[in-house]
């Protein structure tokens, strides 16, 4: 499973387009909220969220300081 396309929605929702063609809108508003880790909480802050990147058929920020695999975003809840 791989993410071909994704486009930011509204501030921490997302809108991904994985390999077997199905579309889901994840919101990473609660997982940003409630983590303990400063590399993953820098990315409350909207501007360093906005700088999500596709890479290699994952999500990513800030060269890896945060990367979120297709198969753990397909089965988002």
């Amino acid at each position: 499973m791989r993410i071909v396309a994704f486009k930011i929605v509204r501030d921490y929702q997302l809108e991904l387009t994985f390999s077997n063609g199905t579309t889901k809108i994840v919101d990473l508003f609660s997982f940003l909220n409630s983590s303990q880790n400063p590399m993953t909480s820098q990315f409350k802050d909207p501007k360093l969220f906005q700088q999500v990147q596709l890479t290699q058929g994952h999500l990513s920020w800030i060269n890896g300081e945060m990367d979120l695999s297709a198969e753990s975003l397909y089965e988002w809840k």
